[in-house]
C-alpha cells in the first residue's frame, strides 16, 4: 500500500491469487530437471496474515491477525480455499510447520534443489525445511509437477479469487436494495441512472449514517474508526479480513475526526457536533512537552492512550490541527454554535491559530521557512518536511477563523489571522508553484508521503469547496488557474480514474479535483470507480474501506485495512455533496445551485437537507429544502423548494455540447467550462421559496 511505485510502472509488491512468486528447480543426476512453480493460492499461502501468531512468534508487517475470514465462518468459502490450496495444513503448526507442500518425484536420484525467486516480485517464499520420504501418511495431498503443463488448477484459483476480490463483472447492474436512513438527522438522498448511481446512493447514505451514529458519542467523544469495524488484513492485505476489530476506535486522529465532523456540519447532521467541539477543546494544550503553545496532536487523546511512540503521536501535524479548526469554523458558519459560544470559548479560539502564529514567529524552533514544516502523513511518516497539503489546510483554517472572529467582535484576532494567512499564501505561492514551460504555473508538492500519486497537490482547489465556492471557474483566482494547469501536468505524470490506495486521500481527492475543474469525463469515471471499490459481491458492502489494492491490469481489487476509517469516509461522502451542489458558502450572495451529474447518472433527489440562510444581523438559520435535478430528453429539469424563502444567487445547469443552442424558461447566460462543454447560468438575486428551471437544446 505504501510508496509511489505505480507511477513508475512498478507492481512488485502486489500479490494476487494466481501470481507466481518463484520456481523450485529439482535437478537430477542425469542432467534433467523438474520445475515446480510457486503459485500464491495454490502451493504458497500467507502465514502472517492468515494465522493467529503463537506467543513466541513475532509479527512480520502484520497488524493483529489472523485475518482468516471469510474462511473461518463461511463453509462455502472454506471449501473454495481447500479446493484451491494443495498445501497440507497442520492446524497447530507454527510458522515453520503450518503449511507443508508434498511433491511427487519421478524416481530419479536428486542432485540438488534450487529455489529461484520471481524477478517481477520483491517478496519471497519462506522455506523452513526440506525432507525426502518414501512413505506419506494417509490423506496427504501430493502435487504432481505435471500440473504446471496442464494449468488444471486455474479454475479453482479463479473461483477463490472471485470470492475474495471484487471483479467488475460480478457487480450487479443495480443494487439489491437502496439503503436510505431516515433517522439520526441524516439527509435522504438518491441518485438515479445506471449501476454506479445505485451503488453510490448506498455508499453515500450508509456512510453518512455511520458517521452520524458511530463517529461521535452523545457526550462528544469522537472516534477515528467505528466500534467493531472490520479490518481487511492490515496495511498489507490479501483479501481476507477480521470482524469486530475497530482499528482506531479509541483514537481521535485530528485529521480524521476534523474532516468527518466538517462533512456532518455541511449535511446539517448537527445533534452531537457542539458536544464534540467542546470535547476536542479539552485537548488543545501543550502536554506533548515538545511545543510551548497549545496544539492539537496527531492523535488528540494521545495522553490517555498507551502509546509506545509518544513523539510520533504528539507530532507537529499541522493538517490535523488545521482540520479541527476547519470543523470549528464550519460549526459556526452553519449556525450550530452561536457568536456567544465562540466568545464563551474565547481562550481556545485564540489558542488554536496561536499554534500557527508561534511557528511563523519562531522559525528557529519550528523550522518555518515561508511555509510550515509538518510532521504528518502528508509530509513524511517520520520526522517531517514541507508539504503543500498541510500548508493549504492551515491557510484555509486561518481564513475561516478570521471570518468567524471578525463576526464575533474579536477584531484584533481576526486581523492577525488574516495577516498570517496572507503570509502563508505568499509562502505557498513561492514554495509550491512552478512556472513550467509546458503547462504554465502549476502546483508542486513532495511525494515522500504515503498518500496517492500526487493528487493532494490539488488541495488549494478542493479546500475552496469547503470555504469559498463550488464553482471556482465563476470567480477564478491564481489557485484555480494553477490547478487547471496542474491537471494537465498530472495527466502526463500519472492520472487514472481508478486511483485506489487510500479511498479518501486518493479516490476522494481525485473526484473533488475533477468536479471543481468541471472535467466531467474524469469525474464520471472516478465516481464510478469509488462506488465500485466500496462494493463486494458477498461481504461488508458500501462502508468505505481505508484503501483498495488494485490488480496491475485493473481487472479486480481487494479492500485494505480499516473499514469506516473516518477521513476516507468523509472524503467519499463529500463526493455526494459535490454532485448535489448546494453551495451556501457565501452569505453575501446567497445560495448558489451548482449540480454536477456524472455522465452516467440521470438525476438525483434530496430531502431532509438544509441550507444556511443569512437573514441579517449576522444570524444564521438552517432552512430545510428539497432539491431534484434530472436529465430530460433534450436538457435538464431543476426544482428547488424551501420551507421558507431563502436568498438565491444563481443556478448552473449543464453540461451541454459546446456548440448547442439553448432555450430556458428564465433569462440566462452561457459559459464554456472544464472539458469544453456548455453551461447555462440562471441569475436570481432575490429571496424565493421555490424555483423551477428547464433548460433544453433548441
Amino acid at each position: 500500500w505504501w510508496g509511489q511505485s505505480e507511477p513508475n510502472g512498478a507492481y512488485q509488491r502486489r500479490i494476487f491469487i494466481g501470481d507466481r512468486l518463484g520456481i523450485l528447480e529439482i535437478w537430477h543426476t542425469d542432467y534433467t530437471q523438474e520445475m515446480v512453480e510457486l503459485i500464491f493460492g495454490f502451493n504458497v499461502w500467507n502465514y502472517d496474515l492468515y494465522c493467529t501468531y503463537k506467543p513466541y512468534e513475532h509479527y512480520c508487517f502484520n497488524f493483529g491477525g489472523g485475518f482468516n475470514e471469510p474462511f473461518a465462518s463461511d463453509p462455502g468459502a472454506r471449501k473454495l480455499l481447500d479446493d484451491a490450496l494443495i498445501l497440507n495444513e497442520v492446524p497447530d503448526g507454527d510458522k515453520g510447520s503450518r503449511f507443508v507442500l508434498c511433491i511427487r518425484l519421478n524416481g530419479k536420484p536428486v542432485e540438488a534443489l534450487h529455489f529461484r525467486a520471481e524477478e517481477s516480485k520483491l517478496d519471497d517464499v519462506f522455506v523452513s525445511a526440506v525432507t525426502f520420504s518414501d512413505e506419506l501418511p494417509e490423506g496427504v495431498r501430493v502435487l504432481d509437477p505435471a500440473v504446471f503443463r496442464s494449468r488444471s488448477y486455474q479454475d479453482r484459483l479463479s473461483r477463490l479469487a472471485h470470492r475474495l476480490y471484487t471483479f467488475e463483472e460480478d457487480v450487479p447492474e443495480s443494487p439489491e436494495e437502496i439503503r436510505i436512513p431516515r433517522d439520526a438527522g441524516c439527509p435522504e438522498v438518491r441518485f438515479f441512472g445506471g449501476r454506479s448511481a445505485g451503488l453510490y446512493t448506498n455508499v453515500y447514505n450508509v456512510n453518512m449514517y455511520d458517521m452520524a451514529t458511530e463517529k461521535i458519542d452523545p457526550d462528544g467523544v469522537s472516534h477515528t474508526s467505528s466500534k467493531g469495524s472490520v479490518n481487511f488484513s492490515g496495511y498489507i492485505g490479501y483479501g481476507g479480513w477480521r470482524d469486530g476489530y475497530g482499528s482506531y476506535y479509541g483514537h481521535m486522529w485530528t485529521r480524521d475526526v476534523g474532516r468527518v465532523m466538517l462533512e456532518l456540519a455541511h449535511a446539517g447532521v448537527s445533534d452531537r457536533l457542539c458536544a464534540a467541539a467542546d470535547y476536542l477543546h479539552r485537548y488543545l494544550d501543550d502536554s506533548s512537552e515538545r511545543f510551548p503553545v497549545p496544539n492539537w496532536k496527531r492523535i488528540a487523546n494521545v495522553r490517555e492512550l498507551d502509546e509506545t511512540n509518544r513523539k510520533f503521536a504528539s507530532g507537529k501535524e499541522n493538517d490535523g490541527h488545521a482540520s479541527v479548526m476547519q470543523f470549528i469554523f464550519q460549526l459556526w458558519r452553519t449556525g450550530v454554535v452561536s457568536n456567544e459560544w465562540v466568545l464563551a470559548n474565547r481562550q481556545q479560539i485564540e489558542d488554536a491559530p496561536g499554534f500557527f502564529f508561534w511557528q511563523m514567529d519562531n522559525p528557529e524552533s519550528s523550522n518555518f521557512d515561508g511555509v510550515l514544516y509538518s510532521e504528518s502523513e502528508a509530509s513524511t511518516q517520520g520526522r517531517g518536511g514541507y508539504d503543500l497539503f498541510s500548508n493549504a489546510c492551515a491557510l484555509f483554517a486561518l481564513r475561516g477563523y478570521a471570518r468567524m472572529c471578525g463576526a464575533c467582535g474579536m477584531d484584533a484576532l481576526a486581523r492577525r489571522c488574516t495577516e498570517y494567512a496572507q503570509r502563508l499564501e505568499t509562502g505557498i505561492r513561492e514554495s509550491f508553484t512552478f512556472d513550467s514551460e509546458r503547462y504554465g504555473t502549476i502546483f508542486v508538492d513532495n511525494n515522500y508521503d504515503c498518500w496517492t500519486y500526487g493528487y493532494k497537490r490539488f488541495a488549494p482547489l478542493f479546500f475552496r469547496s469547503d470555504f469559498d465556492t463550488y464553482d471556482p471557474a465563476f470567480e477564478p483566482d491564481w489557485m484555480y488557474e494553477a490547478a487547471v494547469n496542474t491537471l494537465r501536468a498530472q495527466a502526463d505524470e500519472y492520472l487514472h480514474p481508478q486511483a485506489g490506495r487510500q479511498m479518501g486521500y486518493g479516490q476522494g481527492y481525485l473526484c473533488h479535483t475533477a468536479a471543481m475543474l468541471d472535467d466531467f469525463k474524469l469525474f464520471t469515471d472516478a465516481v464510478e470507480a469509488g462506488a465500485l471499490f466500496c462494493y463486494h459481491a458477498q461481504d461488508h458492502n458500501y462502508l468505505v474501506p481505508e484503501g483498495v489494492i488494485i490488480h496491475p491490469n485493473r481487472r479486480c481489487w481487494f479492500r485494505n485495512c480499516d473499514q469506516t476509517n473516518a477521513v476516507q469516509q468523509a472524503e467519499m461522502v463529500k463526493v455526494g455533496r459535490m454532485i448535489l451542489g448546494l453551495d451556501d458558502l457565501a452569505p453575501q450572495t446567497g445560495l448558489r445551485l451548482i449540480p454536477r451529474l456524472p455522465d452516467n447518472f440521470t438525476g438525483f433527489s434530496a430531502e431532509a437537507l438544509s441550507v444556511c440562510d443569512h437573514s441579517g444581523g449576522g444570524k444564521v438559520e438552517k432552512v430545510p429544502v428539497r432539491w431534484t435535478y434530472e436529465r430530460t430528453e433534450d436538457g435538464y429539469s431543476a426544482r428547488f423548494s424551501a420551507e421558507r424563502s431563502v436568498l438565491i444567487d444563481r443556478m448552473r445547469i449543464g453540461p451541454f455540447p459546446k456548440e448547442a443552442r439553448l432555450a430556458c424558461t428564465l433569462p440566462f447566460t452561457t459559459r464554456v467550462l472544464g472539458d469544453g462543454r456548455l453551461f447555462a447560468d440562471v441569475r436570481f438575486g432575490c429571496r424565493l421559496a421555490e424555483a423551477e428551471v428547464l433548460v433544453s437544446v433548441r
